[in-house]
């Protein structure tokens, strides 16, 4: 006989789903558009400044700043200017996800 465990609360990821899919959707999409002739790469550039996405966030410049030091110090992603390239995007999203689970 099945013992039936009853929930309080269940916490869905941000698609819906009970598993975190955001990587398993990226390496999807990444491969869809390679094999329709897109390039895909990690890299972004930030249309706001430093001091614009501090603003924003209402943090300071510095600690924008320092956050960013401290990524690519761990090589989790590569700064040049306003140009950003994720080197570790598995790296990088287990590190937020106790701050998006919250």
């Amino acid at each position: 006989m099945t013992k039936a465990i009853s929930f309080d609360a269940v916490i869905f990821d941000m698609d819906g789903t009970l598993l975190d899919t955001e990587l398993v959707f990226r390496t999807v999409v990444f491969d869809v558009a390679t094999e329709l002739g897109y390039e895909m790469t990690n890299a972004l550039h930030l249309a706001m400044s430093r001091g614009d996405i501090a603003n924003y966030l209402r943090l300071a410049a510095e600690t924008v700043s320092r956050v960013l030091r401290r990524f690519q110090d761990h090589g989790l992603i590569l700064v040049e200017g306003r140009d950003v390239a994720i080197a570790k995007p598995a790296e990088l999203f287990a590190l937020a996800r106790p701050i998006l689970q919250r």
